[in-house]
Formats: C-alpha cells, structure tokens, sequence
C-alpha cells in the first residue's frame, strides 16, 4: 500500500507491545439518523473514501465484506482527508467514515443534530462467516466489545465490534536487543504510573497483551516476557513463523525490484507488478497473502 514504491518496500518491523483496551480502533462511524446498526446495514449508504490513505479505506473495505457487500453496494464519495471525512457525517454530506469510538471527531458527531452510531459486527461464534469475511480483507482485527468511546457507547451499552491494539510501541528488527529489553521492562513495569492518564491506557498491561496477532515481538521484548513467565512456545512458534512471513517478503522485494528494472516496469506501474509477485511468493512458502492486487 503506502510501502509498495521502489524507494520503500516491505519493513522489517517488531513491536513491544499494544493499547488492547476498552475502545474499538477503525470503526465504521456512522450517523445516527440513517437507521444503520450493524454492518449489514451499510447498504445503499453514502461511504466516506479517503484518497491516499489506504489503511482507513481497507478497513472500511473490510466492514463491507463482513456485511456481505462491497463498493458497488453502497455510495463511494471521496474526501482529501480523514478529518474531511468524518466532518462530511456531520454535515451530512456522508453517512459513515473511518473512526476509534474514542476518538474526538467521534464525539463532535455524537453532538451534533445526527448523533452518532458505530455500526456493530455480529458476535463471531453467532455469524462466524462475517468475521471469516471481515479478516480476509483485515487480518488485524480483533473482536472486542468496547465500553470507551461517544455516546452511545458506554459500559451498559457496548459496541459489539473489531478493533486492533492502538498505539503500538514499534521498533526495528535490528534494535539493540539491551535497548528493546529495557524499554519493554519499563512499559509494563512502569504501567501503574501511567494507567489512568487516560482513558484506554489500561490497555497497555501485561495482562492484555495479545501474544498471537500479525506483527512479529522483538527479541528484547520476548526476553522480558520470558522473564516474567507470560512467553510459551506456542507463542514462540507463531512469532517465528511471522519473522519467516518477514523474510519471505523480503526476498520477495529483491524479487521485484530486479524483474521491475530488466522489464523496464514504470514506476506508475509498479505497485501492481509488486503485487502479484508478492502474492506469488507468500503463497509459494505457504503463506496467505490476504492482498492479491492494487486496490488503493
């Protein structure tokens, strides 16, 4: 997506650890005056696009499939930005746009005349073909019920939905594993002094980190989780074969890096021509590459 350009490529990232809190992160915000509840009901409404910002438009792509529909189904109306986007629901030039139930603009839409309602995901044990259809497109997202966020989500009415952990501490795989390690120690350990400077924080404790997502663990950060007795093997195994999806990303990009330039691709057409070598060769290792084509 934002990477796919000659001069970016695949990135050899680690985390240490992620918000996994009472919010939910991406939500399809929506108007409440357009008789939308859950995602299923995103039909025929007037979707925000945002041009040039992939992640929001994937994710707004992957509610679609969860309510069984796509782009075709629904009004596609572009905006510039994000913040132009979630100002067109309140002005009612859209119906719903990317946004976290706790994010400020948010709360200016559930202030407004139109109110302000996210749309719901099923619970995945009672629809567990949306949720398949939903991590197709955006295998990051999570389910969660959230109590954070604008009216009217609240903890006796929470928002039934995906959500991933926000923010992400990130680094490098080439980071000083010392320097990982310490960085890590004082996220968690210094958790009690930072915990309730705001709301969501709490989603930052040792207790909630989710140790099987998408995004490979520093080595640093696996030695203090080994230390305090919260690492197992299967952790191990999964963390492993995300490095190895890393790798073979990466020599994937050497890949298409040298086909591109002895097939003299455009530099227009690239991202297309990364694509498909990049589907090719997750595939090939056995990987799924959830993305097959340029869709940004």
């Amino acid at each position: 997506m934002d990477f796919a350009t000659t001069d970016w490529g695949p990135q050899q990232v680690r985390i240490l650890g992620a918000a996994w809190s009472a919010f939910n992160t991406g939500v399809a915000s929506c108007a409440g005056d357009v008789g939308i509840k859950t995602v299923y009901d995103l039909r025929g409404k007037r979707i925000a696009w945002v041009v040039g910002a992939p992640a929001l438009n994937l994710n707004m792509t992957a509610f679609l499939a969860a309510g069984n529909l796509t782009w075709n189904d629904v009004q596609k109306v572009d905006f510039p930005s994000w913040g132009a986007s979630l100002r067109a629901v309140i002005e009612g030039k859209a119906d719903c746009a990317i946004a976290s139930t706790n994010s400020g603009q948010a709360y200016e839409i559930a202030s407004s005349p139109r109110k302000y309602t996210p749309a719901a995901m099923p619970k995945p044990l009672e629809d567990p073909a949306a949720w398949e259809r939903l991590k197709k497109y955006a295998p990051y997202f999570e389910y969660n019920e959230a109590t954070i966020g604008a009216p009217p989500v609240s903890p006796e009415n929470p928002h039934i939905g995906a959500t991933y952990g926000y923010p992400i501490i990130s680094t490098y795989a080439w980071q000083d594993v010392e320097l990982v390690y310490q960085m890590t120690r004082m996220l968690y350990e210094l958790f009690p002094l930072y915990k309730d400077a705001y709301p969501g924080n709490d989603g930052f404790g040792l207790d909630r980190q989710r140790f099987k997502w998408v995004v490979p663990y520093h080595e640093g950060a696996v030695r203090y989780f080994k230390e305090k007795g919260v690492w197992n093997d299967e952790y191990e195994k999964h963390n492993q074969q995300l490095i190895r999806r890393q790798e073979v990303l990466a020599k994937a990009w050497e890949r298409a890096l040298d086909e591109a330039q002895k097939q003299q691709v455009p530099a227009a057409n690239f991202p297309d021509f990364w694509m498909k070598i990049r589907a090719e060769e997750l595939r090939k290792a056995g990987f799924d590459p959830y993305w097959t084509e340029k869709f940004w």
